[in-house]
């Protein structure tokens, strides 16, 4: 059997797992470290975390400040793949490999420290042993899906010094990675950063997968996987349309050559050709600037008044039906009236919190609140977003939306425009935002509407939000947090600092020779489960 190939959106950023903030070097990342936890199906649609590298799941303390690992051991036990830097053998994961590896993340140099900055007051673990403990600054309900995150992938130290870039023989770790996962880096035939060929590792225990009836045991992994960016979705297309690649996410350009009215166009694919999709845990956002003098918070509880109106007039006028026409063909997203995503707000999940994200516009309805903005007249406001096709029909679509309203959308096109907005070098007074989890856990969303986040990326300051956020990050899961979560979002619908438009799904294309396909919530597909069967 030849290798199964799969498209990769883009190119490759880094293969050092903490320095993976990208999806598509997560997808890679995944399949060769090991994360402490991971997540697995649990009832109906939901997802529950279950023990990865870990034995069971963490251990809390009765005041919440401590938590402890304990790490797999015997036959069941992890081990990094055999390498140069390890004496050419396989070793077990250690508890002074989690130290090491969470000890180690800089925040100069690594996205992962975003996840833990603040969080621990010491990292302890018995050497040699299987138990860390970690000393918490303050109870975390969160912190256990955090280390699920793929960028905490464990890590041997010994390899991370090895490759450290000095010459050929010791090429940077981001390039040279070593893990414990199922599959290891075909280094001679992959070519960073487009192409990634992966090889089943032959140094993991051959117990069966953690999930009953997934992947491929009939199928040892013989076959290598062979990842490729394709610069053009066009050529991606045809080259599944021809049976090369297994599985395949349809650009916009190509959407209505194979997909009409949710079903695939099957005289244009291959027989048997089934259509999957599965929700992407993210919001996409319309995020005004409350630091703004003309739109954001004020001192003064009129203009504050005033300012708010203007704020939910532009949020109730945005063009729902049309975004989701133009921009999502009807498809790949699911409207939405709240910012935590669907699937993360547990009993409460589906109740719309945001009454002024409408699915249609109700013109009288934002008359009214127009006359609360105070004098009649043009006005005018800055929106900021990127260059792209899609970005200039999202431009348009709100320009449209206002011009009724007598208000003039300035739009600034700009690459890595949220980089200019977010550290304040914009004048933008709107903009657009596609906001992703960084864990799989509420605060994830809500954490950055905080007045002292560091990803604070509207500005909202509200002392009354911190105090009920701070509520909710004390307090355990179950009803009560996620009536907390959803009091918080109910406070920024009030507040609109955001308009939630939806939450994306991630549709594809797949091979009827392909089974076992399942999507990882921050990695992506998982290649582990893949079952080519011909």
């Amino acid at each position: 059997m030849g290798p199964l190939r799969l498209p990769l959106e883009t190119a490759v950023i880094s293969l050092d797992p903490a320095e993976a903030s990208d999806a598509v070097s997560r997808r890679i990342t995944a399949q060769i470290f090991d994360t402490l936890l991971d997540w697995g199906p649990g009832a109906g649609d939901s997802l529950r975390l279950r023990p990865e590298l870990l034995r069971e799941l963490p251990q809390a303390s009765a005041d919440g400040l401590r938590l402890t690992l304990t790490l797999r051991d015997g036959p069941g036990a992890r081990r990094f793949a055999a390498d140069t830097c390890l004496g050419g053998q396989a070793r077990t994961v250690l508890a002074s490999d989690v130290a090491a590896t969470l000890r180690r993340i800089d925040p100069a140099r690594h996205a992962a420290h975003a996840l833990i900055a603040g969080r621990f007051a010491a990292i302890d673990h018995d050497d040699p042993g299987h138990t860390v403990t970690l000393h918490l600054t303050r109870p975390q309900p969160e912190l256990a899906a955090i280390l699920a995150s793929p960028m905490l992938a464990i890590m041997p130290p010994e390899c991370v010094a090895y490759y450290d870039g000095h010459d050929a023989e010791h090429p940077p770790f981001a390039r040279h990675p070593v893990g414990s996962g199922p599959y290891v880096l075909d280094h001679p035939r992959t070519e960073l950063p487009r192409t990634v060929v992966l090889l089943r590792s032959p140094d993991q225990p051959t117990t069966s997968h953690p999930e009953p009836g997934l992947g491929c045991p009939d199928l040892p992994g013989a076959s290598p996987v062979v990842l490729s960016h394709f610069l053009d979705p066009e050529p991606a297309l045809r080259s599944f349309q021809a049976g090369e690649l297994a599985a395949l996410a349809p650009g916009q350009a190509q959407f209505a050559e194979v997909v009409k009215d949710g079903q695939v166009i099957a005289d244009n694919l291959p027989a048997g050709t089934r259509l999957l999709r599965f929700p992407v845990l993210a919001t996409t956002l319309l995020a005004f600037n409350m630091r703004d003098p003309e739109l954001g918070r004020a001192a003064d509880p009129g203009i504050d008044a005033s300012h708010r109106a203007l704020r939910q007039v532009v949020a109730m006028a945005f063009d729902s039906a049309r975004y989701q026409r133009v921009i999502r063909n009807d498809a790949w997203a699911t409207p939405r009236a709240r910012v935590v995503p669907r699937g993360l707000g547990g009993a409460l999940d589906d109740d719309p919190l945001h009454p002024h994200a409408p699915a249609r516009s109700d013109p009288a309805a934002i008359r009214t609140r127009l006359n609360e903005v105070g004098p009649a007249g043009p006005r005018t406001l800055r929106y900021w977003t990127g260059p792209t096709e899609a970005e200039r029909h999202e431009a348009a679509i709100l320009r449209d939306a206002l011009l009724p309203y007598a208000i003039d959308l300035q739009v600034t096109h700009r690459e890595r425009y949220l980089d200019e907005v977010l550290g304040g070098r914009s004048d933008a007074q709107i903009y657009s935002l596609r906001y992703d989890a960084d864990y799989l856990d509420p605060a994830s969303f809500l954490s950055p509407f905080t007045c002292s986040a560091p990803d604070n990326f509207s500005g909202h300051c509200d002392a009354a939000y911190d105090v009920l956020y701070a509520a909710f990050a004390g307090a355990p899961p179950g009803p009560q947090r996620d009536r907390l979560a959803a009091d918080l979002d109910a406070l920024l619908g009030a507040a609109v600092p955001v308009r939630p438009i939806d939450q994306p799904e991630a549709w594809y294309l797949v091979q009827p020779w392909l089974q076992g396909v399942q999507r990882h919530p921050l990695a992506g597909l998982r290649i582990e489960l893949l079952c080519p069967r011909r």
